[in-house]
């Protein structure tokens, strides 16, 4: 997606951000749910992380097995398929009294760095408080590389 910060994976489950809201894509061919930032109370991520700056380095010296080729082919051809062993992660939304959890696909097949992950939490923390904030997401490009350099190395 050009122009849109996507949280999760374009081709499964993802949530675009935009300025007034986001909608949430459960995968090709299911009807978008759209959520206005004014009505949520909090957003949290719990994605698989790890304390490594590069863990797919690691991965790609240690882990390449046929059974590990064989689940890379399959989390391409369908990121949601759970019969991978490739765990997805969840965007809880909180709403007033209700708290529902959106699956999102993984880009890839490895673990997150947790700063990264932590970061990412802090810009939807921020989105969901200020509002005057939420104009940064029509320059994703800028907003991005702003959380790059926020996040600690």
């Amino acid at each position: 997606m050009n122009g849109v910060m996507v949280l999760g994976n374009p081709r499964g489950s993802d949530a675009a951000l935009y300025p007034e809201s986001f909608v949430y894509q459960q995968g090709p061919g299911i009807t978008p749910r759209e959520y206005k930032w004014d009505d949520i109370d909090a957003v949290s991520l719990a994605l698989p992380t790890n304390q490594l700056r590069l863990p797919h380095a690691l991965s790609l010296v240690f882990s390449w097995t046929a059974i590990a080729f064989y689940s890379v082919v399959a989390f391409v051809a369908n990121p949601d398929d759970q019969t991978t062993g490739i765990e997805n992660g969840y965007m809880t939304i909180s709403q007033a009294d209700d708290d529902t959890a959106l699956p999102l696909s993984r880009e890839w097949f490895g673990t997150y760095w947790a700063n990264s992950v932590a970061s990412t939490q802090s810009l939807l923390d921020e989105l969901v408080e200020d509002p005057r904030k939420r104009v940064l997401l029509n320059a994703p490009d800028s907003l991005l590389q702003e959380v790059i350099n926020s996040t600690p190395t």
